[in-house]
């Protein structure tokens, strides 16, 4: 295990070395998210994960800010009837968190609203848990002549239950519970996010993007090393198209903000949606010292 920490939004926790933590923020939606999961393994698409990927996925989000959305389907517990609830570090609200469980009982995901957000938080700020399953199958029955129906038919004011079927991964779920049950709230020592010590001019977010693509910015200098970063390029399906040094444009053995750029040369998908993602030069290899800034980026047609 490693230990990832934010100082702006006061939380810390021990991940896997087999896990990886993306922040990200200038969203279209929200303002700034925290991804945990599995090495290679994050959802299709660009991130950030939100509540409603696959069910093949073990992954933990962090809203600090909060976002509009409706839970997955399923069956909710509170945190105050649930025997199984995640032990944590800290009180949650209890008419707001709810434990996500499938037809026999078995938690599936975890959403978590702290009963005293931290510093910097909202109070829509929440965390989400999920743990992948197999075999999933998401079912509507009227309970009123306990009768299966379609999803499309599926009506909760008129009483409809939603439950969820599946088998749980077992390794999976012990790692969740371990990250949740470790992950504190509270004031911390100061360390810059990745938004704070990265700037990227060239391109902005959401731009259209050709090949081959010139890369602008500027970073602080100990997010080099030797003078130089790694900048990947991945596209929907989180196929990697590219990948390049970005080169410091004056010394970099400082604290202030250095240039850079760099240039990447891939075949583009079709009209798809990709990332740009810059890796901290990190060589001690701790997950503390690991840092990663995410931007989206579009393919145009062809």
């Amino acid at each position: 295990m490693e230990t990832y920490s934010n100082a702006t939004y006061n939380l810390r926790l021990e991940i896997p070395t087999s896990w990886v933590v993306v922040e990200q923020s200038d969203l279209k939606v929200g303002d700034f998210a925290i991804n945990i999961f599995s090495k290679n393994t994050e959802p299709e698409g660009q991130l950030p994960i939100n509540v409603h990927a696959e069910p093949q996925h073990s992954y933990i989000t962090i809203w600090p800010k909060g976002i509009g959305t409706e839970l997955p389907n399923s069956q909710y517990t509170s945190f105050t009837k649930a025997n199984n609830a995640p032990s944590l570090s800290f009180e949650v609200d209890t008419t707001k968190s709810k434990i996500l469980h499938l037809a026999d009982g078995t938690p599936w995901a975890y959403f978590i609203v702290p009963q005293a957000p931290p510093a910097n938080w909202s109070k829509n700020g929440f965390i989400f848990a999920q743990i992948r399953m197999t075999n999933s199958k998401t079912l509507c029955y009227d309970e009123q002549v306990d009768q299966q129906k379609s999803m499309e038919e599926c009506d909760f004011l008129e009483g409809d239950k939603v439950v969820r079927k599946g088998t749980l991964n077992n390794h999976d779920a012990e790692i969740i519970h371990h990250m949740l049950g470790n992950l504190t709230l509270e004031e911390i020592g100061e360390k810059e996010t990745a938004r704070d010590m990265i700037e990227v001019k060239k391109p902005l977010p959401n731009m259209d993007v050709t090949s081959p693509l010139t890369v602008i910015g500027k970073a602080k200098g100990y997010w080099y090393f030797e003078g130089s970063f790694t900048i990947k390029l991945y596209d929907a399906h989180n196929n990697l198209l590219a990948e390049t040094a970005a080169q410091a444009k004056e010394d970099w053995m400082t604290e202030q903000f250095v240039p850079f750029e760099a240039t990447l040369t891939y075949d583009a998908p079709d009209d798809q949606r990709g990332r740009l993602v810059f890796e901290r030069a990190n060589p001690s290899g701790k997950a503390e010292n690991a840092q990663m800034y995410s931007i989206p980026v579009i393919f145009p047609p062809k």
